[in-house]
């Protein structure tokens, strides 16, 4: 499936899920100070960051021994979590600065080794369309003894923008790079929801 309509059919949960999990924390780059309720009423608007998110049901990938998808059958499961952003207006456009955490966790047939799940972040304009799509990866080699491991991932990103009022109108999402196995896995396995 395309990335513009799986984004576009998730938007309303990604925006849900971006303000209840507070990703917009610390966006505002400025703050109106008015004496009156009126007086702030009247202010122009301030800009504010684009929205970033992973993607919910983009957050996990997972590798198969063997062409099962079962659970039984899962080597290595990587997840996608704990976003946290900041943005920076320039004369040019925005600058959004991210770090997220890569977990990589053994399952029932993992047998150790390097394993790569690339993962993507999109830039969206306000009607939800991929301005570009940059792809990246981590190599991590979990073993026996440290089934279970991660990283720290830090993304910049720059939105060009003629009017910096526009900046909160732009979105950054992230997610997995999804096979047909690994997206039908996550939607049986409840990913997301």
């Amino acid at each position: 499936m395309d990335l513009s309509l799986k984004i576009r059919r998730l938007a309303p949960l990604i925006m849900t899920t971006a303000f209840l999990s507070g990703s917009l924390g610390g966006c505002s780059w400025f703050h109106h100070k008015g004496k009156a309720d009126s007086a702030k009423a009247e202010a122009p608007a301030t800009p504010t960051c684009p929205l970033v998110a992973i993607v919910p049901q983009l957050a996990q990938a997972s590798q198969f021994d063997g062409a099962a998808t079962g659970y039984s059958n899962v080597t290595y499961t990587a997840s996608l979590s704990a976003l946290n952003s900041h943005c920076e207006l320039h004369k040019q456009g925005v600058t959004i600065d991210a770090t997220l955490k890569l977990t990589l966790q053994q399952g029932p047939k993992g047998k150790g080794g390097t394993f790569d799940f690339p993962y993507f972040v999109a830039i969206l304009d306000p009607a939800g369309t991929v301005l570009t799509k940059s792809i990246f990866s981590s190599p991590l080699s979990p073993n026996d003894r440290q089934p279970r491991i991660g990283s720290k991932e830090a993304i910049h990103e720059f939105i060009p923008l003629t009017d910096p009022i526009a900046s909160g109108t732009y979105s950054v999402v992230i997610g997995f790079q999804l096979d047909d196995r690994q997206t039908e896995f996550n939607r049986s396995s409840g990913v997301g929801e």
